[in-house]
């Protein structure tokens, strides 16, 4: 068992975002290529047109933001959860 504390990890500056962002990486390729990160996104950054060759999930914590694929963008908040299939080509902020 682990128990990560909320605020252990060091926040670092995002590199693959368009504005500022900061990350927290609790666990990076854990288990089964698990990893974990805590991303707060200043208003209007965004990630980067990207995919990833596994699952990706993100939950809001707080705040408002968009996610998009190339068929759609939608608005999140607090609380949502929005799941990225491998190879999904997508952007959240």
């Amino acid at each position: 068992m682990q128990v990560i504390r909320k605020g252990s990890a060091p926040a670092e500056r995002g590199t693959t975002f368009t504005g500022e962002t900061t990350l927290e990486r609790y666990l990076a390729g854990g288990a089964e290529g698990i990893s974990l990160s805590v991303v707060h996104f200043k208003d209007g950054s965004r990630t980067h047109w990207h995919e990833h060759p596994g699952e990706q999930i993100l939950f809001i914590l707080e705040g408002r933001g968009r996610v998009g694929t190339e068929n759609e963008e939608i608005e999140v908040g607090p609380g949502d959860v929005i799941y990225t299939g491998p190879g999904e080509r997508h952007w959240h902020g």
